[in-house]
C-alpha cells in the first residue's frame, strides 16, 4: 500500500492488519489505552511502540507514563458515543444526507451527533473541544513526540482561530482564542478521579 502507516481504534483492526502481512507503522489511537508501563510492554512486544496518549489520564500521570514515543491531543471534540443506529433514521427518517444533529440531555447539555449514511451509524461527540493551548508549557515538559490538532466540526472560521491560536506566539491571540471559543482541559488538570 502507498502509506506509510495507519492509526487504529481497536484490537480487530490490528489483527486483521496482522493477519495480511501489513509492514507499516501502526500507531494507537486514545481509546486503545496504554495505561501503565505494562500496557506500553504489551504492545512492544506486538512490534508496536507508537500511540496516542489515553484522555483519561493527567498531566502527572502521563508523565509517569513517559509519552516520549506517543502522540498528545491539544484540541479536538472527544466521540463519547458511536451509535450503531442512525439518529436522524430513527427521529425524522432517513435523507441519505451527511450532517450534524444537536442533541440536548435532561441536565441541557449539548452534543454533537454526526451520521455517516454511507454505513448507517452516528458518532456523538462532547459539546465543548479539548484545548490545552493554555497548558502550552506543561504539555512541552511531557516531550510528546507529536501533537494532534483533530476538527470534527469546526467551520472555516472556528478552523483558523484554532490554527492562529496554536501557531501563532502573540499574547493577544492565545487570549482571544481563548475568549472565542468554549472549551475543557479534559482530565489533563484533575484526572478521573
Amino acid at each position: 500500500m502507498p502509506i506509510d502507516g495507519v492509526v487504529i481504534r481497536n484490537f480487530e483492526a490490528f489483527f486483521f492488519l496482522k493477519e495480511r502481512g501489513f509492514d507499516k507503522k501502526i500507531i494507537l489511537d486514545h481509546n486503545l489505552y496504554i495505561f501503565n508501563q505494562y500496557g506500553k510492554e504489551f504492545w512492544n512486544q506486538q512490534k508496536v511502540e507508537d500511540f496516542t496518549a489515553p484522555l483519561e489520564l493527567n498531566s502527572r500521570e502521563l508523565r509517569e507514563l513517559d509519552i516520549r514515543n506517543g502522540e498528545l491531543l491539544v484540541y479536538g471534540r472527544i466521540p463519547v458515543m458511536v451509535s450503531a443506529q442512525c439518529i436522524e433514521r430513527t427521529t425524522s427518517g432517513c435523507s441519505k444526507k451527511p450532517g450534524v444533529r444537536v442533541l440536548q440531555d435532561r441536565r441541557d447539555e449539548k452534543f454533537f451527533a454526526r451520521n455517516y449514511c454511507d454505513l448507517c451509524y452516528n458518532v456523538i461527540y462532547t459539546e465543548n473541544p479539548i484545548n490545552l493551548r493554555q497548558e502550552w508549557d506543561r504539555v512541552n515538559e511531557l516531550y510528546p513526540k507529536m501533537r494532534r490538532i483533530q476538527f470534527t466540526l469546526e467551520d472555516k472560521e472556528q478552523t483558523e482561530t484554532v490554527l492562529n491560536t496554536f501557531f501563532l506566539t502573540d499574547e493577544k491571540t492565545v487570549a482571544r482564542g481563548k475568549e472565542d471559543t468554549d472549551f475543557t482541559t479534559g482530565h489533563f488538570n484533575r484526572g478521573i478521579i
